[in-house]
């Protein structure tokens, strides 16, 4: 299983999840499916939203084991 902190980030600049998606280049529901937990973004997905949040992968995305 994989959380995350998109959300956390993204609120901390303050940032809706439509500024977030244009900047990162993915749509506002895959922001809006990853935040809820219900999708995992595909690498290119996330990494695109590491990027454009400015934190990196491991700081982004969480394995729970």
């Amino acid at each position: 299983m994989v959380e995350n902190r998109i959300k956390e980030y993204r609120e901390a600049l303050g940032w809706s999840q439509e500024q977030l998606a244009r900047k990162s280049g993915v749509s506002r529901s895959a922001v809006s499916e990853a935040e809820s937990g219900t999708h995992v973004p595909t690498l290119e997905a996330a990494l695109r939203l590491s990027d454009a949040l400015g934190v990196s992968m491991d700081k982004l995305f969480i394995l729970v084991k």
